[in-house]
Parts: structure tokens; C-alpha cells; sequence
């Protein structure tokens, strides 16, 4: 059948392909939550987040253990006995003797590898059998240093866990500043996929209602004589696969819920109502985006920025603390060491006596040690693997140099080619809404069939939501662009920031 010329059930059925309810979003228990409350719950929350940011903690920890190294160091002792043994001179000074040891002093390393030890340090001890001069004292005020000469001197060696704790803490940051930005682009796409899909659910429920009503007229004028029965199997068929696809939509609807909540670190007992996005899709507009003669300014720019190439070119700088104090290891060992002294002895009847009288002075004395490995098996071995891992940091950095400068060109191509999916879409929807309404008027003076004008419709419906994807993805892009350029998170060590207001627009390179 052609068409149904030009008797009232025509007008009848238009009337049923004309009514078009109003989008009403499907109800939902759980709050709203927009854009930037998700981003600030994802930075907040997320559990990626979290354990970089505790990686920093520890880091910082390690660096305060390798710092603690250098420290002034006191140390003090007292020490008392009293001696009984029976008189057996000239090693004992009697029967009942009492002796007090004092020692105090401090003690720190330098990170030029020099060790300065001052202190003092008094003995004295009372011989009750020594009537004439029952006190013996003795004392020194000390002044003790160590000078590395070959291999431990300098910061090369001494300072080496330090520096190295420094840099890896460099590393750290980056890195948790890089999963900031990794985790806000994931969150920004999973929340733009929930807006698509719930847009989504909205077009296909206005099609199944309008199907529905389709089906309801049909019947009616079927039944009054004025549709073949055929009809009523179409219209069937054609209300139970619209309904098919609308719950098909509700349930990515409802993963696409479930996915945001995960990704802005909701407890595993939040996610039994996952969130709903406030916020509905921007309007967008031509983007700015760069000429290729500035391509190479564009990726520049991007190695400035990204920080997982700052958290690797870090890595590479701490191994290589590490190789220089390995190579510097492999050196004899030379160590000067200087004593300087003030001592003091005296017998008699005071104690603490023995910087008052004629038997104090100064006292020097100097020495030198060396080590020198006739293999040095270990030192080597140390070295090869040092330079080893630093020659690996330097490889992998070349290789995310690579991996960043194609991400930036496929994210720049993604953004303009996104775009131009969506304005051509939005160009065939109005196409298609305008062939809907002449294919109705065709059908209404018997020149379309029921099929031609169910078909235009399904066509129809088929832009809208290639126009809701082709949003989607343009939006999304955009963050990618923002993120492969290392421009999505802005902030110093402690975390970063999100402009929303930016996420739409491209990055300004200069």
C-alpha cells in the first residue's frame, strides 16, 4: 500500500506522529552533582590520588632519614664504681676506693664529609687509704676532626643519599601532580558520558512514547475498518523496538553513573546511588586552534609542562647522584684525622683540680689512614649498575618525549575533527527535522507510505544522537588537549587547581 489517499484516518495518524511530549529525565534518589563538584570530590577522594600523595609523604620521610645524617649528635656519660679489692700496689690505690667517670661532648657529620667531634671528659677518684693526697683527677677538653682526602670527601659522597632523596622527591611531586591530572580527565570524561547518555535516554523515551501513540491510533482505526490489520503488527513491532532501546539506554546510563562515582572516589557504599550530573552540555563554538607551521612551538610547550616527563627527567637526576658517588667510590680511602687537647692530672686533696696546677697542657695529635680494595669488586659492581639505571631513565625519557609529542598531534586532530563531526551533525538533524515534517505532508496526500514516514523518523532520531555523541566527544577532546599538553591542572607541589571555566577552550601555547 502507497499511500492512504486522501480519507480521514490519514488525518488521524498524523495527529499521532505530531504529538511530541515533553523530555522529562528520568527520576533518580541520588543528588546532582555538577562538573566542578565532581572534579573537587576526584581530587579530593581518588584513590590514585591518594596513594601518590602518600608516595610524596614517604619521600619526604626518606629525605628527613638522609638529612638526619648531618645532625649534631650530643652524648653524655656517667659512670660511678667503688672498688674493695685488697691493696696491691703499684696498680691499686687501696682497699676502699671510689672512682666518677664524666664524659660529654657533640658530634656531627658535614656534608663535605668532615666529622668534628668536641667534648670533655673528667675522671676522678678518691683513695680512702690516701690520707696525704686522697684525690686523683684527671681531664681534657677535646677537639677531635676527621678530613676525607679521597673518596669520602666532598658532597659527591657524603651528601650523595641526601641529593639523591631530593631529587626523588622531585620525582614524587611530579608524579603526583601528573595522576592529579590524569584522574580530573578521567572524571571529566566519565561525567560528559553520563550527560550523553542521559540525554540519550530523554530522545529515546520521547520516540518510544510517540511510538506508543502510534501504536494506540493504529489500533483504534483498525479496528474501526479504516487500517488493514498489517498495520497493527508494524506499529507493534516498531513501539516494542523503541522501548527496546530505551532500556537499553537506561542501563549505559545507569554504568555510566556507577563509572563517575568510581572516578570521583565515592566509598564502595555511596556507589548504591550513584550520581546524576547537574549540568547539561555547553554551547560550543569554532575552536582556536594552532597553525601546523606551529606545531613544534605546541609541542614544546607540552615538554615544558607535562609532568610524568618531569617525574622521569627527576629519576634520571637522582641515578646520577648516585653514578657520580659510585665513580667516586671507586677511589683509595685517605682519612686525616686531628686530635687537639687541653689535659689535666692531678693528686692531691680537691677534686676537679687537674686544670690548676703544673701537670696541664695542650696536647696534639694527628694521624692517617687509608684503605685501598686490591679488587674493589663491589664499588664496580655498584657503578655498573648505577649507570645502568641512569642510562635506562635516559631511555625512557626519550621514549615519553616521543609518546607526548604524537599524544599532543592526535589530541590537536582529535579536537578539529571532533568539531566537524558535530557541526555536520548538527547540519543533518535540521536536515532530517525538515524531511520528517515534508515526508508527513507527503503521507497526507497519499504520496509516502506508513514505512517511508516511520523510516524518516528512525533517521531522524539516529543525528540527534549522533549529534549527543559527537558533543560528547568534541568536549572530551578538549580535555585530552588540556591534558597532553599539561595544561588541564594548574598549581605548585602541594596538588593544583582545574579551571572548568577553561576545559572548553583551547590552551594558549605562547
Amino acid at each position: 500500500m502507497r499511500g492512504c489517499g486522501r480519507s480521514g484516518r490519514c488525518l488521524w495518524l498524523f495527529a499521532a506522529l505530531a504529538l511530541t511530549p515533553l523530555n522529562v529525565p528520568a527520576a533518580s534518589e541520588a543528588p546532582a552533582v555538577s562538573l566542578e563538584g565532581a572534579i573537587s570530590s576526584t581530587v579530593e577522594r581518588g584513590y590514585g590520588i591518594r596513594v601518590e600523595k602518600q608516595n610524596v609523604e614517604a619521600g619526604e620521610g626518606r629525605l628527613t632519614t638522609a638529612a638526619g645524617e648531618f645532625d649534631w649528635n650530643v652524648v653524655s656519660d656517667v659512670t660511678t664504681a667503688r672498688d674493695r679489692t685488697p691493696d696491691l700496689l703499684p696498680y691499686s690505690f687501696g682497699a676502699d676506693s671510689t672512682s666518677v667517670d664524666y664524659s660529654a661532648g657533640v658530634e656531627r657529620k658535614l656534608r663535605n664529609g668532615v666529622v668534628i667531634t668536641p667534648g670533655l671528659s673528667a675522671d676522678l677518684l678518691e683513695d680512702s687509704d690516701g690520707a696525704d693526697n686522697p684525690w686523683v683527677s684527671r681531664g681534657a677538653i677535646n677537639f677531635e676532626i676527621l678530613l676525607p682526602l679521597a673518596r669520602g670527601g666532598g658532597t659527591v659522597s657524603a651528601a650523595a643519599a641526601e641529593n639523591f632523596a631530593r631529587k626523588d622527591l622531585d620525582s614524587l611531586y611530579a608524579t603526583y601532580r601528573h595522576e592529579i591530572a590524569n584522574s580530573v580527565v578521567d572524571t571529566v570524561s566519565a561525567y560528559w558520558d553520563c550527560v550523553a547518555t542521559a540525554r540519550t535516554v530523554e530522545i529515546l523515551r520521547k520516540w518510544e512514547d510517540d511510538a506508543e501513540q502510534l501504536e494506540a491510533t493504529v489500533i483504534r482505526l483498525s479496528h474501526a475498518g479504516l487500517f488493514s490489520p498489517a498495520y497493527v503488527e508494524q506499529a507493534q513491532s516498531y513501539a516494542r523496538e523503541k522501548k527496546t532501546l530505551r532500556v537499553n539506554a537506561e542501563l549505559d546510563h545507569y554504568k555510566a553513573r556507577q563509572a563517575l562515582g568510581v572516578a570521583m572516589g565515592m566509598d564502595g557504599m555511596d556507589l548504591s546511588a550513584p550520581p546524576v550530573p547537574a549540568d547539561r552540555f555547553p554551547e560550543l563554538s569554532t575552536p582556536k586552534l594552532p597553525a601546523a607551521a606551529e606545531y613544534p612551538q605546541v609541542i614544546q610547550y607540552a615538554l615544558a609542562h607535562r609532568q610524568d616527563l618531569t617525574a622521569v627527567q627527576s629519576t634520571r637526576e637522582a641515578l646520577a647522584v648516585l653514578s657520580r658517588a659510585a665513580r667516586h667510590d671507586l677511589r683509595p680511602r685517605v682519612d686525616v684525622s686531628l686530635h687537639l687537647s687541653y689535659d689535666g692530672v692531678d693528686k692531691g686533696h680537691r677534686p676537679f683540680s687537674m686544670f690548676s696546677n703544673t701537670h696541664d697542657g695542650f696536647q696534639v695529635i694527628g694521624g692517617l689512614s687509608m684503605e685501598f680494595p686490591l679488587q674493589n669488586r663491589v664499588q664496580s659492581g655498584q657503578l655498573r649498575e648505577r649507570l645502568a639505571e641512569e642510562e635506562q631513565a635516559g631511555i625512557l625519557r626519550q621514549q615519553l618525549t616521543q609518546s607526548i609529542a604524537s599524544e599532543v598531534m592526535v589530541a590537536v586532530e582529535e579536537v578539529s575533527s571532533t568539531f566537524q563531526a558535530y557541526s555536520v551533525s548538527l547540519d543533518a538533524e535540521k536536515y532530517f527535522a525538515e524531511a520528517v515534517d515534508k515526508e508527513r505532508k507527503r503521507f497526507l496526500v497519499g504520496d509516502a507510505s506508513f514505512v517511508d514516514v516511520v523510516t524518516i523518523q528512525d533517521r531522524y532520531r539516529d543525528t540527534q544522537l549522533e549529534t549527543i555523541s559527537a558533543r560528547q566527544a568534541h568536549l572530551v577532546a578538549l580535555a585530552r588537549l588540556r591534558f597532553a599538553t599539561g595544561t588541564l591542572v594548574q598549581g605548585d607541589a602541594d596538588g593544583g587547581s582545574v579551571a572548568v571555566a577553561l576545559l572548553n577552550k583551547v590552551p594558549d601555547f605562547r
